[in-house]
């Protein structure tokens, strides 16, 4: 009879833990929904990075922890399989790809036109969209209110001369490199852009002892070039491109 008891209590014991691993998980998935929901509403895209970042570390945290104590080895080795039970559903989570889409599918649009430039696009309706006072070769300038970064500059200028894409670029480059400290390129290719072939540069630079990453894309038609730069500081670029990339896809040249 006391080994039957002993038995039941191991498999009270068993069922207790089940059930209290099933309510901390269902309470878990509540909070992180709640939060991240909460985030989408905000459009506090940074802190959504940080989530993105997090999931991974939650599971190994878990997977690490020595702080559970057991009754017994068979109880013990119930619990861990319920554990590795939650790692694996946390880790399945492709939380990058759910809050991107997110982010993309609730954040509201409007239009920006220019009928001297000939240009459209689309920008973020929290954003603000500056083409006042610019300067150079600025047409329009669109940043998040009272912030020096992110920025997306559109610019366009006149061609002397019947430059090719390659040609330009090869100036362009050269005009970068003597212009910014430490200047190195992370990325360049051959990309499109309002359905003409473009070019994209990706690169970081030193002004006054901070560290920036900055995106250029140009594209020519006709007698004209034009360019779309995103320049935020180096830390921060990936969070923010998905936007600029909503943003860049939507650029209109409409001779």
């Amino acid at each position: 009879m006391h080994k039957k008891q002993k038995i039941k209590i191991i498999y009270f014991y068993i069922s207790v833990s089940h059930l209290v691993m099933i309510l901390t998980l269902s309470t878990f998935s509540l909070l992180w929904s709640s939060i991240v929901g909460m985030l989408y509403l905000l459009q506090q895209q940074p802190a959504v990075a940080y989530i993105m970042t997090t999931t991974p570390s939650l599971a190994s945290a878990i997977r690490t922890s020595n702080s559970l104590k057991y009754e017994s080895p068979s109880l013990e080795t119930s619990i861990q399989a319920s554990i590795q039970m939650i790692i694996k559903s946390i880790e399945s989570v492709d939380t990058s790809t759910a809050i991107t889409n997110n982010i993309n599918t609730m954040q509201h649009y409007l239009t920006y036109e220019n009928p001297i430039y000939q240009i459209k696009m689309q920008y973020p309706a929290d954003w603000e969209k500056k083409d006042q006072g610019l300067g150079g070769d600025n047409v329009v300038k669109f940043v998040l209110p009272q912030q020096r970064f992110p920025s997306l500059f559109v610019q366009t200028e006149h061609l002397d001369s019947s430059k090719l894409l390659q040609e330009f670029t090869y100036d362009k480059i050269n005009h970068l490199r003597q212009l910014f400290l430490d200047f190195d390129i992370i990325e360049q290719n051959l990309t499109n852009l309002a359905g003409n072939n473009a070019y994209k540069i990706v690169y970081t630079f030193t002004l006054e002892q901070i560290s920036y990453k900055r995106m250029d894309i140009w594209t020519i038609k006709d007698d004209r070039v034009y360019i779309i730069n995103y320049l935020v500081e180096k830390g921060e670029y990936s969070n923010y491109l998905p936007t600029i990339q909503k943003m860049v896809d939507s650029f209109e040249i409409v001779k």
